[in-house]
């Protein structure tokens, strides 16, 4: 394309002076000006969009980064997915966005009460199982051939990404000191990074050894490391893979049988508080008034920044004909 473009304004320049035998182009970079001896024909300038979408990108980082520090992980994953559909070649853009979620996941793996009692009942080699039985699923029925050194090492991304969540770390109380954590990142690179991963095989291989590591230098049981594996393999799939823990499921099945209903509307976390995104119409927070942009700050007297999104989410649901009284703060 680029030689084509060129030799289009070779031939309009001979055109315009036919006189002209020789020209001296100076290409030495993409972008570097176009020289005749003596006079300058044409040259490239940064437009002043690009110039605003860096800064624009730049602010949308900042405010990204702020809610990392400030641990709100949901906001920052939908902060980030909003700003990738606008700049969806932006890398670094999707990396932020796996971080949060990885972030995000793992708070609420460990206040759902059937993970955690799936935790305390499974043994190493069952936890291996089940990390091998993910795998299987996935070479069997996935649309793409598994990258497998991929999904290792969403794994140790993961189990990296665990040890400094709070949630993950009051599970298990031993101190762990700033340089037993970077000892440990780099002994787990080291070793389970390096492995070449062909197979499902092999990448149960790898999960058992950064079990190894992470109990010898931080004292987490190997299960728990393997099934941070497990997880992260399932979430590196697509934007909309995840490992379902049993309550997670349960709702999905409870959604499609019917079982439970909510009370009609769109929600996300926000600022310690339940925001309205979406009110559906002729539903009952439509019939109670509610409206876009309000903010649900109690459930049945229990204060929404008390509990994570998702405890707050199940809070308003329930069988037909139940109720529930809720705090809603309006604009």
């Amino acid at each position: 394309m680029f030689a084509a473009a060129r030799q289009q304004l070779m031939d309009r320049i001979m055109q315009r002076n036919a006189s002209l035998v020789r020209l001296l182009f100076c290409f030495t970079l993409i972008g570097s000006p176009l020289l005749v001896p003596g006079k300058v024909l044409s040259q490239v300038r940064i437009p002043k969009e690009a110039v605003a979408d860096s800064s624009e990108l730049d602010r949308i980082l900042e405010a990204g980064v702020q809610l990392e520090r400030e641990r709100r992980w949901g906001e920052a994953l939908s902060h980030y997915e909003e700003a990738a559909r606008t700049y969806p070649s932006q890398q670094n853009l999707k990396l932020r966005m796996t971080t949060a979620r990885f972030h995000l996941e793992v708070s609420r793996r460990y206040a759902d009460r059937s993970f955690l009692q799936s935790l305390q009942q499974l043994t190493q080699q069952q936890a291996l199982d089940l990390y091998s039985e993910v795998l299987l699923k996935v070479e069997s029925y996935y649309v793409n051939k598994p990258d497998w050194t991929m999904l290792v090492h969403r794994g140790i991304h993961n189990i990296e990404i665990a040890t400094g969540e709070p949630a993950f770390v009051d599970h298990y109380p031993r101190p762990v000191a700033t340089e037993q954590s970077a000892t440990f990142s780099r002994e787990l690179r080291r070793v389970v990074g390096a492995m070449q991963i062909h197979d499902r095989h092999q990448a149960r291989q790898a999960a058992s050894m950064a079990a190894q590591i992470a109990s010898r230098y931080l004292g987490i049981p190997p299960q728990a490391t393997v099934l941070e594996f497990t997880c992260g393999a399932a979430a590196s799939l697509d934007p909309y893979s995840s490992f379902l823990t049993g309550d997670q499921l349960d709702e999905v099945f409870s959604q499609i049988e019917g079982n439970f209903v909510g009370l009609g509307i769109e929600l996300k976390g926000d600022e310690e508080s339940l925001l309205i995104v979406n009110v559906v119409p002729d539903g009952p927070a439509d019939h109670a008034g509610i409206r876009p942009n309000d903010r649900i700050t109690e459930v049945d007297g229990q204060r929404t920044s008390d509990v994570t999104t998702d405890r707050a989410a199940d809070m308003l649901k329930g069988t037909e004909m139940s109720f529930v009284v809720v705090r809603v703060e309006s604009p």
